[in-house]
């Protein structure tokens, strides 16, 4: 029998490679930066670009294009909803 840390996953084989991909992106598409900000779920971030509340871009300029924005904008985005702490 293979070794288990050899074999790829069933489940998502290219995951390396999405993992590796989200990292270098510059831009993200909606799903990646629901990723890229904790997991949160896709209609949060797609919600949140509706609002005005993210920053994006959308292909094509039309409301219903696909969403594109950038680490920074989620991160920046993320830090408009901390709570708590000394407020460094």
């Amino acid at each position: 029998m293979e070794p288990t840390a050899e074999r790829e996953d069933p489940v998502r084989p290219d995951a390396d490679r999405t993992i590796a991909r989200l990292l270098d992106a510059e831009w993200l598409t909606a799903a990646e930066a629901a990723a890229y900000a904790g997991n949160v779920g896709l209609s949060t971030i797609r919600e949140a670009c509706n609002r005005n509340e993210l920053r994006h871009v959308r292909i094509g300029g039309t409301r219903r294009g696909p969403i594109r924005t950038r680490k920074e904008w989620v991160t920046e985005w993320l830090h408009r909803w901390t709570r708590g702490g000394d407020g460094v």
